[in-house]
């Protein structure tokens, strides 16, 4: 003897067409409430990578068109001797 643990089906595997437009409904409701927190998650993302992007493209566009003179060799000789002396006291 089969025993059926819910009396939502018909016999024989059927399903009315109430369950049908139920089941349907409840689908698209879903659909429609998965959606709304999809975009609520995603919309954020987007707005900050449009930002980061736009900040990026404006950073690039104020730098100037010709790379500015050469750094005196006084100041490269200076940088030199620090990072020397740095090396000294790190051994």
């Amino acid at each position: 003897m089969a025993s059926r643990s819910s009396g939502s089906a018909r016999p024989g595997g059927r399903v009315t067409a109430v369950q049908l437009v139920s089941a349907l409904f409840t689908f698209v409701a879903f659909s429609v409430i998965g959606g709304f927190l999809l975009a609520g998650i995603a919309l954020p993302a987007a707005t900050v990578g449009a930002s980061a992007a736009s900040g990026t493209s404006d950073l690039f566009e104020d730098l100037p068109d010709e790379p500015p003179g050469r750094v005196p060799v006084a100041a490269v000789e200076h940088l030199r001797a620090r990072r020397q002396d740095a090396a000294r006291h790190l051994l």
